[in-house]
């Protein structure tokens, strides 16, 4: 039986790890590892936004162009954006 999680993620079509790292939220949880099942979504969503941000052709009106692009570039270094 599927979790209503499961169903809502099984709608989008997202990125392969993010779709991966709720796969395994998904396993962590039935097997009541829930504090390893919120980890594993949380880190899903995090890679949901940085892809969306890192694809985003449009910056938000109310930023500078010279700071979005900084901004961008920091979202590109995998350590600056775990950070």
């Amino acid at each position: 039986m599927k979790t209503r999680f499961e169903k809502w993620y099984g709608k989008y079509d997202f990125p392969g790890d993010a779709k991966i790292l709720f796969e395994e939220s998904v396993l962590c949880y039935k097997i009541s590892a829930y504090r390893a099942s919120f980890i594993m979504s949380y880190l899903g969503i995090q890679e949901v936004l940085l892809e969306r941000l890192l694809n985003s052709h449009k910056k938000p009106n109310n930023i500078p162009q010279n700071m979005w692009e900084k901004k961008l570039k920091e979202l590109k270094d995998e350590n600056a954006w775990e950070n």
